[in-house]
């Protein structure tokens, strides 16, 4: 073999070793290329699953959020009233007028307000039974006797009924 066969030949297999070290790392690119797609609809899933937890996320702190507001607001309202006995073992909230505040003595129900309800207890005709406008079932007889210490609400009231 001479000189020039052997550089041929030598040329030639480096040609073929090119070649197939081409395939070899086409192969491995494509490998990569695929590998990377998995890899970014792994990422994409998780991603709609944080957007999905985030919007559930933002809905719950919209909701909380509502819920102080309504919350702090009750606590304002219940800052205008004082707890007070009209009855042993009968309770109502009496108004204290705050910051100039116009409306007229009266009582609420204490069950109600504290079931997130607002109901003003009225005095019937008879003079001795406040009712609960809103749930019949909450009443307070008072007894003739404790008239004197139902203080300006019941004066008020009495006031006009006549």
């Amino acid at each position: 073999m001479d000189i020039g066969s052997a550089l041929s030949s030598i040329n030639a297999g480096i040609g073929l070793a090119r070649t197939a070290l081409d395939a070899r790392d086409d192969r491995k690119a494509k490998e990569a290329v695929s590998e990377i797609a998995h890899q970014m609809a792994d990422v994409n899933l998780w991603a709609l699953g944080m957007s999905e937890h985030l919007r559930k996320l933002e809905a719950e702190l919209r909701d909380t959020a509502a819920k102080l507001a309504a919350a702090e607001e009750r606590e304002r309202q219940r800052g205008k009233y004082v707890l007070r006995p009209l009855v042993p073992g009968k309770f109502v909230l009496a108004f204290e007028p705050v910051d100039g505040d116009q409306a007229p003595a009266h009582y609420l129900c204490q069950v109600c307000f504290d079931a997130g309800h607002t109901s003003v207890l009225q005095r019937s005709n008879d003079g001795v039974t406040f009712n609960c406008l809103r749930d019949r079932g909450h009443r307070l007889i008072v007894p003739k006797a404790l008239h004197g210490l139902l203080g300006e609400a019941a004066d008020a009231s009495a006031e006009e009924r006549r």
